[in-house]
This record gives structure tokens, sequence and C-alpha cells, in this order.
């Protein structure tokens, strides 16, 4: 097993809202250096995101918890990291959103992810182009 890394006061900050709803073990993956912690993370905010029962926090902190992180996720570097994200964007856009989440908190989830998603359609690479497409 890898060793993980702890988070910095600044990374504790940024990632407030995310600890309070998943929990710092998770974030401190998605913090992580190693891009196989960075996968698991994904991997594991799925799973929650398609659990069926009512988040501890309410849909809508969950779904700005959850934004905050992928949004992270969708800047990363290496491929197989941006595919999960790009995964578990689809995931919260259609199975956990629909009706659960308030109108202003889907418009703050757009207004985070769609640019990250527009600027990597625009990547040279021929797969990172059709996947954010």
């Amino acid at each position: 097993m890898r060793g993980r890394s702890k988070l910095n006061d600044r990374e504790k900050r940024q990632a407030s809202i995310p600890i309070l709803v998943f929990g710092i073990d998770i974030v401190e993956l998605f913090y992580s250096r190693q891009f196989q912690d960075r996968e698991e993370a994904l991997l594991m905010l799925r799973e929650i995101l398609k659990n069926p029962e009512k988040p501890e926090f309410g849909y809508n902190k969950t779904t700005r918890g959850a934004t905050i992180l992928l949004h992270r996720a969708i800047r990363d570097a290496v491929f197989s990291v941006f595919s999960a994200a790009a995964e578990t964007i689809r995931c919260l856009f259609c199975e956990f959103i629909p009706e659960k989440v308030s109108n202003s908190e889907v418009a703050r989830c757009v207004d985070k992810l769609l640019p990250e998603l527009l600027s990597k359609s625009g990547d040279a690479s021929p797969r990172v182009h059709n996947l954010a497409q």
C-alpha cells in the first residue's frame, strides 16, 4: 500500500466542504500524487453518487462537494484520471442530480465544470478531445 500524503492547510481550506461531506480519507486520495489513488477516489465518489439513499448532508451540499473534487480531477494530466472524472461527471448529472438538487446548485455545478470540459474539448490529443465532447 502506498503512503498517503496529508493535506496542507491551504488544501484543507479549499476542500472544506468535500471533507465535511465525504470525509478526509477520500479527499486525501483526490489530492494524492499517485494517479492510482486519484482513480480510486473517483470510483469511490461514483459509488457514493449512485447510492439511492438520501445523503447525510443533503443533495445540494453533496453536489457542491462533488463538484469541487471533480473540478480538480477534470484538470488532471493523466488520461485515466480524466476519463474516470468524465464518467463521474456523467453519473453526477444523469443519476444523482435529476429532481433532487436545486436549480441554483445545478447552475453552480455547470459554471464550475463546463469551462474545464470546454477547454479539454480543444485539446490536441484526439482521445481527450473526444471524451471531453
